[in-house]
């Protein structure tokens, strides 16, 4: 079983939905929810299918959590943390085969995560960063990507997940992109993203 933990300090830079969109493109997967928001049950309150399950679980019942998952015969689970609190992102780092560090384009969203990357780092964590909510079109995507590459020293996904109204509204509504769009762009990014994390693995 591979555990992927998807980490940000900052909030609003889209981990629950990578985390629902990665989590139907693995298949076989389920889904952990550490966040107080509870985002990821209540998305999954909307669903006309029980798949992917989503377990709750804070950092004391983490371990408990992945143990059902692999009791279950799930290949991949992906933790959904909250902002991070750095005891909690620790424990989700150190649990992990693969952290997942998504931030947006804004100089904003991509200095808030030294912390984590200094986080995973000091656990001898493997990560890799994403660049999430991109704009289409617009050159500032490429600019985000070039420092992000010079400046964490941790793989840098070259796909950039745009942000596009199907991703989000997906959330709302249940059914992800691969089941909205399975041949729009949103749905082709998500893929990409996969092939590239599955590249990362240890």
């Amino acid at each position: 079983m591979q555990v992927f933990s998807i980490l940000a300090r900052k909030g609003g830079v889209g981990k629950s939905t990578l985390a629902v969109h990665l989590a139907i493109e693995a298949g076989h997967a389920a889904l952990i929810d550490m966040d107080e928001q509870e985002s990821l049950l209540q998305w999954a309150e909307r669903r006309t299918t029980e798949e992917p399950p989503v377990l709750k679980a804070d950092h004391t019942a983490l371990k408990g959590a992945l143990a059902a998952c692999r009791t279950n015969g799930y290949r991949h689970v992906f933790i959904d943390t909250m902002p991070q609190l750095q005891a909690m992102g620790a424990i989700a780092a150190n649990l992990a085969d693969l952290c997942i560090i998504p931030t947006g384009p804004q100089a904003f969203d991509m200095e808030s995560i030294a912390e984590t990357v200094e986080m995973v780092k000091t656990a001898k964590a493997k990560a890799t960063i994403v660049l999430n909510l991109g704009r289409p079109g617009s050159g500032i995507n490429e600019q985000a990507l070039a420092f992000l590459s010079k400046q964490y020293g941790l793989p840098v996904c070259p796909t950039v997940v745009m942000r596009r109204a199907v991703l989000g509204d997906s959330l709302f509504s249940g059914p992800a992109v691969q089941e909205q769009e399975p041949k729009g762009k949103a749905a082709a990014e998500i893929k990409n993203l996969w092939r590239w994390i599955r590249k990362e693995l240890p």
